[in-house]
């Protein structure tokens, strides 16, 4: 079995820059405040708005973080086969000397 190392780490990038991309979008939320200051017509859609507004804060940095954790994943493989390749190329000593 072969394992692109490559290819695996450049997704697990990919997926670290999806991760970010999360985080990123939940503090531009947080920056921008919840209600609107109306109290006629769209009140009740502001208040659906500010609803909504705070689920998405709750819960998107957790997807950002699971997100990144696999990418986390994914560069531990070629490492754990580097590693392992590593270990099974060094000379054992003999057992005489």
């Amino acid at each position: 079995m072969e394992v692109g190392k490559d290819a695996l780490r450049m997704q697990a990038s990919r997926l670290h820059t999806n991760g970010d991309d999360y985080t990123a979008a939940v503090e531009r939320l947080r920056e921008r405040g919840g209600r609107w200051g109306d109290d006629g017509l769209f009140a009740e859609i502001e208040a659906a708005w500010v609803d909504c507004r705070q689920t998405v804060i709750e819960a998107v940095p957790g997807i950002g973080g699971t997100v990144n954790g696999v990418g986390d994943g994914m560069l531990a493989v070629p490492r754990n086969i580097d590693a392992g390749e590593d270990a099974s190329a060094m000379q054992e000593p003999s057992a005489w000397q």
